[in-house]
C-alpha cells in the first residue's frame, strides 16, 4: 500500500512540472484566459465548452513527435473548442468583462474543412496528421 501511495505522489509531481512546462510555453495572456475560462465553464455550468485543441487528441508516440507537433502547430494548441459561435460570445464576454485572458475560440458550427484534401504521395514525407496525431471526430 505504502508503494502505491509513493507512486501516486510520485505521478501527482510529475504532472504538476508538465502543466508548470505547459504554462510556460504559452503567452501569459493566453494561460490566464484559459486558467479564467475553466473556472467560469465549471462556475457557471456552461456546455458546450470541449477544452483546448492540445486536449483533444493524443500523441502515436509521444516522446517521438511532440517537437514536430509542437514547431507545426505552435500557439494554435491552444485555441479553444466550442460547439458554437454562441458559446464562443458569452465565454468571450465573461472574460473581456472581468479582463480575464486573452483566448482564441474555435465554434465548430462555423469551421469548415475540405474533405478532399490530397496530400503529396512520397515514401519520404507523411502528414503529420496521419501518422502522429489520433483524436475522434464527431459529427
Amino acid at each position: 500500500m505504502a508503494e502505491l501511495e509513493d507512486q501516486r505522489s510520485d505521478e501527482k509531481e510529475n504532472l504538476r512540472r508538465a502543466e508548470a512546462d505547459l504554462r510556460k510555453a504559452m503567452p501569459r495572456t493566453t494561460n490566464q484566459g484559459l486558467q479564467a475560462l475553466k473556472e467560469i465553464v465549471k462556475r457557471d455550468n456552461i456546455k458546450g465548452y470541449l477544452g483546448t485543441v492540445v486536449d483533444n487528441f493524443t500523441l502515436v508516440d509521444g516522446s517521438k513527435f511532440q517537437t514536430a507537433v509542437e514547431v507545426a502547430a505552435g500557439n494554435s494548441l491552444f485555441h479553444v473548442i466550442v460547439d458554437t459561435d454562441e458559446t464562443a460570445a458569452k465565454l468571450m464576454g465573461l472574460l473581456e468583462k472581468d479582463k480575464l485572458g486573452r483566448v482564441t475560440f474555435m465554434p465548430l458550427n462555423k469551421l469548415r474543412v475540405d474533405k478532399d484534401i490530397t496530400y503529396p504521395e512520397s515514401n519520404d514525407v507523411v502528414p503529420i496528421i496521419k501518422r502522429c496525431i489520433k483524436f475522434e471526430v464527431s459529427e
